[in-house]
């Protein structure tokens, strides 16, 4: 048997447009009866109407996920080169190495080596990168400093981090505990002036200890990053250079770089297609 519960109410507080109007109690969620001479409210509870769907919560673990955009082939060439291993470069690397020239004999070189490694790596061996820093400031300080280009200051909290960069990959070249030369580059893909893609090598870094100098470690490291290059589909080769570094740019022309068009009053940019093996 249904009970009820009679409120009586004045008839003068009652301003309504019908006899009977349901009116929801917040508190208690259910619906109360007014009529005309008192309040009903029933112990029986109503089902709330339908919410629509697009009100209704999701879970907050689900995200909408857009559809992954399909890789250009270069793209895919260059993420394929960013994830080989340190191990599977170097191998690639030693096939490209060339031997000594005249100027540096088999006695050196036996001493030399000749590593691969990347920005995480060198951060993890404080000793090495220690010596990368030094001989890069050693270089290039003071070149910075009187080229005085507001859009490659001589910063070196930003240089230690892009060196360090994961995608940074070294060319490290040593004789004994000396370091005598490094290479910095990154494997990277880009648009062009006219909006085609391009898969390139961009050297950040070459830089050769003063002392070893003329003993053809530039153009060595040149050459077995080339056929890297060429090996892993590499199009072009490309660097920046500042003008007031009289003795690195006859070096790029010697090594048959070309200048890129619209250079800055204070850098200039090189590159250097990369030459594809026809297969037999």
């Amino acid at each position: 048997m249904k009970s009820y519960l009679y409120i009586p109410m004045p008839e003068c507080e009652m301003n309504f447009d019908t006899a009977s109007r349901p009116l929801v109690d917040p508190k208690r969620s259910r619906v109360l009866h007014i009529s005309h001479r008192h309040t009903v409210a029933k112990t029986s509870y109503l089902a709330p109407p339908p919410m629509p769907k697009s009100q209704i919560p999701q879970s907050r673990n689900k995200r909408s996920t857009k559809p992954e955009r399909k890789l250009h082939k270069l793209e895919a060439l260059a993420d394929k080169a960013n994830k080989l291993s340190l191990e599977e470069l170097q191998e690639i690397f030693d096939e490209y190495l060339p031997a000594p020239g005249t100027n540096d004999g088999t006695e050196q070189e036996t001493k030399r080596t000749w590593s691969l490694l990347n920005g995480p790596s060198l951060r993890a061996t404080p000793e090495l990168k220690d010596k990368v820093w030094a001989l890069f400031e050693d270089n290039m300080r003071d070149i910075y400093i009187a080229a005085n280009d507001s859009d490659i200051p001589w910063d070196p909290p930003q240089k230690r981090k892009e060196l360090q960069h994961k995608k940074s990959r070294f060319i490290i070249v040593q004789k004994d505990t000396a370091l005598e030369a490094f290479c910095s580059f990154r494997f990277e893909v880009e648009e062009d002036s006219e909006g085609d893609m391009r898969f390139l090598v961009y050297i950040y870094e070459i830089q050769v200890a003063e002392e070893h100098r003329g003993a053809g470690l530039c153009r060595r490291i040149f050459t077995a990053l080339e056929g890297m290059c060429a090996e892993l589909g590499v199009q072009v080769v490309m660097l920046t250079c500042f003008k007031c570094n009289t003795q690195a740019l006859p070096v790029y022309a010697h090594l048959g770089f070309q200048e890129v068009e619209g250079g800055s009053e204070t850098s200039q940019e090189f590159w250097k297609p990369i030459v594809h093996q026809c297969p037999a």
